[in-house]
């Protein structure tokens, strides 16, 4: 198996980094658009993985320029087109990133270290997409997400991180494992049809990936050496 670091672990490396500061920018007192800030360290990895393939890149960088224009125009000027077109469009680009890393690793003939890193990015950037959809329902119909009976739309307390982006994450993350710890829970049609859309797709993809990599390992194994 090729250990080489190819070109997807600076992406990997960003949604680790996303997925492990979250839970703690409450903590941090100051007037900043902290999820912002990682959101588009993860957007720019995105971007990086897709250099490969000219087509690609340029229309990857179209997305993320439109993705990243919009996210940081709204932050200025919160007009309900920009803030719901930040998200809708943020979950577009990685969409597109997921759809074509899992392309990219279909067609692999051989597995090597960056297929088991693309593969791993490919699951987390289901959950990062998913906060997306959620932020802009729970944007459109404040109270669709309940944080132990209180809507999430009641905590936002007039700070950059308004739309409670770590309960969000938080609870995509554990729709997506089908932990279902039921502490955050849709309440409205709308959401539980998206939060069951998220489970499904987590568990069909990880049943994907997993045959995909044996069926390569097998076929590689049984392939004879030159």
């Amino acid at each position: 198996m090729d250990l080489r670091l190819g070109r997807f672990g600076w992406l990997l490396i960003s949604l680790v980094a996303l997925l492990s500061l979250a839970p703690f920018l409450d903590l941090v007192d100051i007037e900043f658009p902290r999820s912002r800030l990682l959101s588009t360290v993860v957007l720019l990895a995105g971007l990086y993985s897709l250099r490969q393939e000219e087509w690609m890149f340029r229309a990857g960088f179209i997305l993320a320029t439109l993705a990243l224009t919009t996210a940081w125009l709204s932050q200025e000027f919160t007009y309900p087109v920009l803030v719901i077109a930040d998200f809708l469009l943020t979950g577009v680009f990685l969409g597109f990133t997921l759809a074509l890393i899992l392309s990219a690793i279909l067609a692999e003939e051989r597995v090597s270290l960056d297929t088991i890193l693309g593969g791993i990015c490919i699951y987390l950037l289901l959950g990062v997409m998913w906060v997306s959809l959620y932020s802009a329902l729970e944007y459109m119909k404040p109270g669709s997400f309940l944080l132990q009976g209180v809507p999430l739309s009641d905590l936002a307390d007039g700070t950059a991180e308004i739309h409670r982006f770590p309960e969000l994450l938080y609870f995509s993350f554990v729709t997506l494992t089908t932990l279902g710890f039921g502490d955050i829970v849709p309440a409205n049609q709308v959401a539980r049809a998206l939060t069951i859309g998220e489970a499904i797709t987590g568990q069909v993809y990880l049943g994907v990936f997993v045959a995909s990599l044996v069926g390569l390992h097998l076929a590689e194994r049984r392939s004879p050496t030159i």
